[in-house]
C-alpha cells in the first residue's frame, strides 16, 4: 500500500524523485535511512512507526536539513524537521463493530489483538463503540471478548505467527463461542482466518485488504489507508506545507476505510452494508463522535 502510495504521488507530481525500501528489521531501517541522507535524500517516510518512532528521535537532530515524517505513530515533541501521521483506526473499527454488531447470531464477538499497544487499543476502543451504537439501537445484548496474542507467545512473534494463531483461536472458541474475530494482529491474521473457515464463522481483517486470503471468511478489513497518507504529505510537501505536527487521517480524510465487500455482499445483505454506509456519513458529518485512547 505504501508503495502504490509513492508511486501516485510520483505520477501526479512528476518533478519529486522517490526511491523505496522495504527494510528487513529496525537495525536496517536505521542504517537504510543513513544510507538514503548521504545520498542526498531530504524528505523520508518512514511507514514502521512502532520502531521509526525512536529512530527518528535519534537522528532528526543530527540530520536537521532531512525532514522526517512518521506514519502510523507520533511524537511526544517535535523539532522543526519532524512530522507525523495518525490514522483515525477507531473510526473504522467502529464501523467495523456496527457490521458485526448487526451480522452476529451468537452474540459474541472476540478482538484478538497482537499485544497491547496504544493502537492496538485503538482499534478496539472503536470497535467496541460501534458495537455498543447498535447494541443500543437494536436491543441486542452482544458480549465483547478481548484478548492479546503476546500473552501467549513471546513478544518478537507476535506478528508473524499464524500457525499458534490457528491453534489458539480454535482453543478461545471453545471457551467464548463467538462468530465473528477482529483479528488485528498483521500476518498473524492468515492464521486466525484458517480458525475461521474450518469453525465455521467469520473474521474481520485489518490495515490493509484481507478479504481476498480466505473469500466469504473476512468479512471485511479496517484499512489504513497509508497509500492516501503518503499523497496528501508528497502534496503538502510539493506546496511547500509541511508542518512539524502531528496529522490525524480519518473517515473524512480518507485516511481509513473497509474494503468493498467484494466477496461477502451476498452474505453480509444489502440492508447492513446500507447501514454501515449511513453510520459512516454519521461519523464523517460529526453526527457521531468515536472516542480515542489518542484523546
Amino acid at each position: 500500500m505504501q508503495y502504490n502510495g509513492i508511486v501516485k504521488a510520483k505520477n501526479l507530481f512528476p518533478q519529486i524523485e522517490i526511491s523505496y525500501y522495504a527494510p528487513l528489521n529496525k537495525n536496517d531501517i536505521e542504517n537504510k535511512i543513513i544510507e538514503f541522507i548521504k545520498n542526498g535524500v531530504k524528505y523520508i517516510i518512514i511507514g514502521e512507526g512502532y520502531y521509526g518512532k525512536d529512530i527518528i528521535i535519534k537522528l532528526a537532530p543530527i540530520f536537521e536539513n532531512v525532514n522526517f515524517i512518521l506514519l502510523d505513530n507520533k511524537f511526544d515533541n517535535y523539532l522543526k524537521n519532524m512530522s507525523s501521521v495518525l490514522f483515525k483506526q477507531n473510526e473504522v473499527s467502529f464501523l467495523t463493530g456496527a457490521l458485526a454488531a448487526y451480522f452476529t447470531k451468537n452474540k459474541s464477538l472476540l478482538f484478538f489483538g497482537g499485544m497491547k499497544l496504544d493502537v492496538i487499543d485503538d482499534f478496539y476502543i472503536g470497535f467496541e463503540q460501534g458495537i455498543n451504537y447498535v447494541s443500543k439501537n437494536e436491543g441486542k445484548e452482544i458480549k465483547i471478548y478481548k484478548e492479546y496474542f503476546s500473552d501467549y507467545i513471546s513478544e518478537e512473534k507476535v506478528w508473524d505467527s499464524p500457525d499458534e494463531a490457528y491453534k489458539l483461536i480454535n482453543n478461545l472458541y471453545k471457551k467464548y463461542k463467538f462468530d465473528i474475530v477482529y483479528a488485528v494482529a498483521a500476518g498473524t491474521n492468515l492464521g486466525v482466518f484458517r480458525a475461521c473457515k474450518e469453525l465455521s464463522i467469520f473474521s474481520i481483517g485489518v490495515d490493509s485488504d484481507q478479504d481476498y486470503l480466505l473469500p466469504g471468511v473476512v468479512l471485511t478489513s479496517a484499512m489504513k489507508r497509508l497509500d492516501n497518507a503518503i499523497v496528501k504529505i508528497v502534496q503538502k510537501i510539493v506546496n511547500n506545507d509541511l508542518k512539524n505536527i502531528n496529522y490525524d487521517f480519518g473517515l473524512k480524510e480518507g485516511g481509513v476505510s473497509l474494503t468493498n465487500f467484494n466477496f461477502t455482499r451476498d452474505i453480509i445483505g444489502d440492508e447492513v452494508i446500507s447501514k454501515i454506509k449511513e453510520i459512516e456519513q454519521k461519523i464523517i458529518d460529526g453526527e457521531i463522535k468515536v472516542g480515542s485512547i489518542f484523546k
